[in-house]
C-alpha cells in the first residue's frame, strides 16, 4: 500500500456565503492499494504507481475547484485516482480544518475497488 499523508491545499469549499469567497484549507490523505511485484523485480517507475503524479493531481483539481460539499470533492479525487488501472482499491479522506469551533477538523473518507 502507498499512503501520501497531509497534502495540504487551499480551495473554494462550502455552503456557507462566506466559504464561498474566501479559500480555506483542505488537508488531504490518499491510501492506495496495488500489487508492488512489477515495480519491486524491475525497480522502474515504469511498473510502479506514479505518487507524485497522483498528489501534483489533488492538488490541481482540489485547488481548482469550487465545490459545496467535502464529499463531492472527495469522490473527483477519488475516481481519478482509479483511472491508474494498476491501482485496485483506493481510500480517500478530505477534511476541513477548523469546520467546527468545537472540532480539530470535520472529514469524509470514501473507499473504492476497481
Amino acid at each position: 500500500m502507498i499512503h501520501i499523508e497531509n497534502i495540504r491545499v487551499s480551495a473554494i469549499v462550502g455552503v456557507h456565503p462566506e466559504e464561498r469567497v474566501k479559500k480555506q484549507d483542505i488537508m488531504i490523505n490518499i491510501w492506495l492499494h496495488l500489487d508492488h511485484s512489477p515495480s519491486i523485480q524491475s525497480d522502474s517507475l515504469d511498473h510502479a504507481v506514479d505518487y507524485q503524479r497522483i498528489a501534483d493531481q489533488a492538488v490541481e483539481t482540489v485547488s481548482a475547484s469550487q465545490f459545496q460539499l467535502i464529499e463531492t470533492l472527495c469522490q473527483r479525487l477519488l475516481s481519478q485516482i482509479l483511472e491508474d488501472k494498476m491501482i485496485t482499491k483506493a481510500t480517500v479522506k478530505v477534511g476541513k480544518p477548523h469546520a467546527l469551533s468545537v472540532a480539530d477538523s470535520v472529514s469524509v473518507t470514501l473507499t473504492e475497488t476497481q
